[in-house]
This record gives C-alpha cells, sequence and structure tokens, in this order.
C-alpha cells in the first residue's frame, strides 16, 4: 500500500503532461486542417479533375492611358474628376511624373517639362486642371493634351471653384472628343501616315459646347464677388499744433483697434485680366484712455475714441499670373472724439483719397506681398481745429503693406500695416502735423 501512494502523485503528474499534450498538438494542426477544409481538400466525397484554371496573364487596360494633372489648390477635386475620366480610359497615377518635374527643378505645368518627362510615362492623354481667377470669378481651365509631346489639344473653361456638379457630362464628352483624337493621332504616326494638318487649340467657354465654325461667340457673363475681412490690431496716433498761445499735443501710442472692410468684386468675364470692386472700410479704437494734463498740473485719464471711415471704389490689373496692380479712389473720414473736455479738441477730417497699390504673388495661389502709396486731399476740416488758426485743407501721404495667404477657397489671411501723416498749415505760419499707425491680423471670408 506504500508504494501504490507513493506513485500515485507521478502517474497524475503523467497524466495531466498527457492531456497538456494532446491540446497543443490539436492547436497546431486544427488551424490546417480547417484552412484544407476551406479549400476543399477535406471533403469526403471525391469530385471530378478538373483542368487547372490557366495562371494570370497581367492585361493592359483597353481603351487610351490617360494622365491627370492638378493644382495643388484643387487636390480636394481629384476624385470627383477621376471618376468622370474613368469612363473615357484608365488612369495612370501622376506621382512619378510629378517627382521629376520636382527634381528637374521646372514647374509641372510648363510646355518644355511636358514634352521633356511625358515620354516616360507611357501615356496616350494628359488632362491638365488649374484655376483661374480668384472668388466668385474662380474658375477651372482644363487642358487636354497630346500624352507623347505635351501638345495642346483642347482647353475649355468651367465653373466656380471645384465644383463639377452639372459640368461631369460635358467633361466627360470633352475628353472622349480629345482622347479620340489622340489616339487616331498615335494610330496614324505608328502606321506611317502622314498627320492631319495642326489646327489650333480650341477654347470653350463656362457652361458652353464646341461651337460649329462660323458661329457667333459666346456671350460672355460678368460675376460679382463679396469680401468680408475682419480682425484685431494695435494702432497709435498723435497730433500736435503750434500757435502763438501756445502749443496743443496729443500721443497715444499702443491702443486696440478692430479692423473690418466689406468689398463687392466685379469680374467682366472670365478670360478679362482686370476687375472692379466697391467697398467700404471701418477700423475703430476699442477701450482707448488718453491722459490730458490740464493748467492746473493736474494729469486725469478720459475715455476717447479714434476712428476711419473709406469708401472706395477700385480697378485691379493683373499682369501674367503674378502681379496685380490696383488703382483705388475714394473718400476718407477721421475722427478723434471724447465724452470728457479735453485739453485737446475733438476734430474730423474728410476729403477724396487715391491710392496705389503693386503686389506680387511668391507661388501660384500662394503667399501675396503688397505695397501701396495713398495721398489723401482733406478738403473739410472741423471748426474746433480751425478755431486754433488751422487752414480750411491740408494734405496727408501714407502707405500701407499687405501679406496675403490663402487658407483654401474662401479663407484668407491677411497682416495689413498702415502709416499716415497730415500736415496742417496754420495762418500764423506755424505748422501741425497728424499722425496715425495701425498694424491688424484680418481673416477674409469670400462666400
Amino acid at each position: 500500500m506504500a508504494d501504490v501512494n507513493t506513485r500515485r502523485p507521478s502517474d497524475a503528474r503523467s497524466t495531466i503532461l498527457w492531456i497538456i499534450t494532446c491540446v497543443l498538438l490539436g492547436l497546431t494542426f486544427m488551424p490546417r486542417v480547417a484552412r484544407a477544409q476551406g479549400r476543399g481538400w477535406g471533403v469526403v466525397e471525391q469530385e471530378a479533375p478538373t483542368a487547372a484554371a490557366p495562371e494570370p496573364i497581367w492585361e493592359r487596360p483597353s481603351g487610351p492611358r490617360l494622365l491627370l494633372l492638378m493644382a495643388p489648390n484643387l487636390e480636394s477635386t481629384r476624385g470627383v474628376l477621376s471618376d468622370t475620366l474613368s469612363h473615357v480610359g484608365s488612369l495612370s497615377p501622376n506621382n512619378h511624373y510629378m517627382r521629376a518635374a520636382r527634381r528637374a527643378g521646372r514647374p509641372w505645368n510648363d510646355q518644355e517639362t511636358f514634352a521633356e518627362l511625358l515620354p516616360a510615362e507611357d501615356v496616350d492623354l494628359v488632362v491638365v486642371v488649374e484655376r483661374t481667377g480668384r472668388g466668385r470669378s474662380a474658375r477651372l481651365r482644363m487642358s487636354y493634351r497630346d500624352g507623347h509631346t505635351g501638345e495642346l489639344l483642347l482647353e475649355t473653361i468651367h465653373g466656380r471653384g471645384g465644383d463639377f456638379e452639372g459640368t461631369a457630362s460635358r467633361i466627360l464628352r470633352e475628353a472622349t472628343l480629345a482622347s479620340r483624337v489622340v489616339t487616331e493621332a498615335h494610330a496614324s504616326a505608328a502606321e506611317g501616315s502622314a498627320p492631319e494638318p495642326a489646327h489650333e487649340p480650341t477654347e470653350i467657354p463656362p457652361g458652353g459646347e464646341p461651337e460649329p465654325e462660323g458661329s457667333a461667340e459666346p456671350e460672355s457673363r460678368s460675376t460679382v464677388g463679396v469680401r468680408i475681412l475682419a480682425g484685431p490690431g494695435v494702432g497709435s496716433a498723435e497730433a500736435k499744433i503750434s500757435s502763438d498761445e501756445g502749443g496743443l499735443r496729443l500721443s497715444v501710442t499702443r491702443f486696440a483697434i478692430v479692423d473690418t472692410a466689406l468689398l463687392f468684386d466685379i469680374v467682366p468675364s472670365a478670360e478679362s485680366n482686370h476687375s472692379f470692386s466697391l467697398g467700404v472700410t471701418y477700423r475703430t479704437s476699442v477701450g482707448l484712455s488718453v491722459k490730458d494734463a490740464r493748467g492746473d498740473g493736474i494729469i486725469r485719464d478720459a475715455p476717447a475714441r479714434v476712428q476711419r471711415f473709406e469708401a472706395l471704389g477700385a480697378l485691379d490689373v493683373e499682369h501674367g499670373s503674378r502681379l496685380r496692380s490696383t488703382l483705388e479712389l475714394g473718400w476718407a473720414v477721421r475722427t478723434f472724439d471724447s465724452p470728457a473736455e479735453l485739453s485737446f479738441p475733438d476734430y474730423s477730417m474728410t476729403g477724396p483719397l487715391l491710392r496705389v497699390n503693386e503686389a506680387v504673388s511668391l507661388w501660384q495661389d500662394g503667399l501675396t506681398v503688397a505695397v501701396g502709396a495713398e495721398v489723401n486731399y482733406v478738403a473739410t476740416i472741423s471748426g474746433s481745429l480751425r478755431a486754433r488758426g488751422v487752414a480750411n485743407s491740408a494734405w496727408a501721404l501714407g502707405w500701407s503693406g499687405t501679406l496675403h495667404l490663402p487658407l483654401g477657397e474662401v479663407l484668407a489671411l491677411q497682416l495689413a500695416y498702415r502709416e499716415a501723416q497730415t500736415f496742417l498749415p496754420i495762418a500764423n505760419g506755424n505748422t501741425g502735423h497728424t499722425r496715425e499707425r495701425f498694424i491688424a491680423l484680418r481673416i477674409q471670408y469670400r462666400p
């Protein structure tokens, strides 16, 4: 009995080890059996032997091979346009071409770049999509080019922004026509036949179709866009008047401002290189407090407000894709007032304003730098200043600078600086002046 009892633990351990071994073997071979059954290996009934399926052979998709090239700011519309063009032929990826253009240090949409790099892409038709114009005048320019040489076959203008809704059928017809032309040309070249005489590329206006020869020119429609700008900033104001009775001086630095504008852009046509705009600009101080020194020597703080209002019309002319000139003409009003009675009187100045701006885009649809100069004839000066000997009129000169960064199709960020000085003639031969400066960070919204 003692011997049996001493062997029992060993038998139990052997049984446990045997069970664990069976479980491990089952876990090892069961997945293989399951996979075999999934492939039909575990079927009991035997089926008649069938001929082995031939190895799949890769075949190039039928139809022309297309390469879609889009401006970086239009990449969000690639999916919509790719779906439309897929009915015409097979789309080839464009990353190889774009990489090659970047390595060569050349613009991706240049004719010389097309001629040099397209032969390596082995495509029949290239569809180039770019944006022209801004805001409501923005249009999509689509160029259909020979995939071997980059030669322009057809160029069309489509609706605003990246909105392809309602134009997909037209794009499909254009791509089908261009692919048929280029396919026949390549086939003729391969057979050694003489190519057809070259012809000028066709241009189709927005919302139109290719017109037969001798038809009237399509009607060019003007568009109206809206721009809304608003943002905070920092400003300073200074005024000084010298007279026989003594001088008056006002100096306020680093006060908060709010800068706002509402502009309406009028574009005669999508192909036009000029546009017009009408708008108003309003700028006001926020929480301004001035220190006023009275004749009794007591200095006190008093609330005040500095405001400027401009109503302007502008002519905007584009010189190519990078340079733009703007001529603005309108009316300007500038005021200083306080609910308290200060030693420096409240005043207002109004008169016509002429401003010239030159803007250059550092890259397409990217950062734009603008510099402007202005002259303001102050035709009316308030009676409070005239009572101190200031003449009825004066001249003001100023300059401004702006950095404009688009943040998409409807938003942009602007950093604007402006400085102006008014030269005040005084009847007794003394001099006076006012000076204003501000810098503001504005958000532009273009619905």
